[in-house]
């Protein structure tokens, strides 16, 4: 009996075929590439001592997590979490790396630009009243001096507002200095009293 080639091709072809299909592992066929990103609650730029909530989304159950890690960690609330709350005091990259259980490893990477404190001072000249405007200051303290270097005045607690009043109807007409210090932070404005 004569074999026709190309049924014998035909049939070289399916055996080649099948044999790929059972020495694949069904798993690789049906597993998708593991992945993770980071959302953000809010936008990516913060004003110095504000705080936003990071989110890890990964495509595997949390069951199949074996480790997380933040970098850098110092930062954040926690470093080995999937959602903590960061809050950076100059601008900053957070990598987030998931390793699994089946050895997939997955990163993901995201950057926040922090707005540096700024104090200000109005009005300047000033009469009976100036005003601290802290942007991006939590707490801070004050202190006045005069020309001479002489202190005149000063806040008596720590402040948690973003601008403060105060009189200075009391001081003589002339030069000041009003210094400002958050934490490390030090920050001196001129301002003159009419």
């Amino acid at each position: 009996m004569a074999t026709d080639p190309t049924i014998l091709k035909r049939v070289k072809k399916a055996i080649l075929i099948l044999t790929i299909i059972f020495v694949i592992p069904s798993t690789a066929l049906t597993q998708e590439p593991c992945y993770v990103e980071i959302d953000a609650d809010t936008d990516l730029l913060l004003t110095y001592g504000d705080s936003i909530r990071l989110l890890g989304l990964f495509n595997f159950t949390p069951a199949e997590i074996e480790s997380i890690a933040w970098q850098p960690e110092n930062t954040l609330s926690c470093g080995d979490c999937l959602s903590p709350v960061a809050r950076p005091i100059e601008d900053v990259c957070y990598t987030l790396t998931l390793i699994g259980t089946a050895g997939c490893i997955a990163k993901d990477t995201i950057c926040i630009a922090v707005i540096p404190p700024s104090i200000s001072i109005g009005p300047n000249p000033a009469f009976n009243e100036i005003t601290i405007y802290a942007e991006g200051y939590l707490v801070y303290q004050y202190k006045i001096y005069n020309k001479l270097g002489q202190l005149i005045g000063t806040s008596s607690n720590d402040l948690l507002v973003w601008e403060e009043n105060i009189d200075v109807s009391f001081l003589a007409k002339g030069i000041y200095y009003i210094v400002v210090q958050q934490a490390e932070t030090i920050t001196t404005q001129q301002f003159v009293k009419l």
